[in-house]
């Protein structure tokens, strides 16, 4: 049996949050929901998500605050920033904090779900390279072993 996949979504609105919810739960994911960014922060320390889909305007703090804390809380989870604030320098601001995608509102369940069809991809392709590796070092042991 295969683990459920886990995301956090942090946005404002609660009819997005509603929407987005229900969407992925009907494709089979687990999601969680914060209103601000201190709720989303807390979630983070106490659950591991697969993905963070982040609001860049919070009420409480911006979501490029957030991404920063979530980094120094988990830094390989990937951040989705989901805003209708897509200026240059708020997207060159989140990819610089290490932000997998950027996806403008109103959000299209088409954007969503490639957004994470290329992040399960990226994460296959890394698993696969690490995998690899493994295989090698273990081979070299075992030849070293053998001399």
């Amino acid at each position: 049996m295969t683990a459920k996949k886990r995301i956090l979504i942090v946005d404002d609105e609660e009819p997005i949050r509603f929407a987005l919810t229900t969407i992925l739960q009907d494709q089979g994911y687990e999601v969680d929901a914060s209103e601000t960014g201190n709720a989303g922060l807390k979630k983070l320390e106490e659950n591991r998500y697969n993905i963070v889909l982040l609001d860049y305007n919070l009420p409480d703090i911006n979501g490029l605050e957030v991404a920063q804390k979530a980094r120094e809380m988990d830094s390989d989870v990937p951040i989705v920033f989901i805003s209708a604030y897509g200026t240059t320098d708020v997207i060159l601001r989140a990819v610089r904090l290490g932000a997998f995608d950027f996806i403008e509102k109103p959000i299209h369940s088409e954007d969503l779900f490639s957004a994470i069809e290329r992040w399960a991809a990226t994460r296959k392709g890394q698993t696969e390279k690490t995998l690899e590796k493994i295989k090698k070092a273990l081979s070299a042991d075992l030849d070293q072993g053998v001399k």
